[in-house]
């Protein structure tokens, strides 16, 4: 099974989902997710900042 993986404080941030058929390639298809920036950026702030 092909999957992408992510935390639940960021779904908000996923603006697509693509799966990519490698046929010819591999047997496994290439999941491609794309975020909104300006949407993961707070909650890393918020979850990270006492780490930097």
């Amino acid at each position: 099974m092909d999957r992408a993986c992510t935390t639940n404080w960021l779904l908000p941030a996923v603006v697509h989902v693509e799966v990519v058929d490698m046929t010819g390639l591999s047997d496994h298809h290439t999941v491609v997710v794309t975020y909104d920036l300006d949407t993961v950026v707070d909650p890393y702030r918020a979850r990270f900042a006492l780490t930097a």
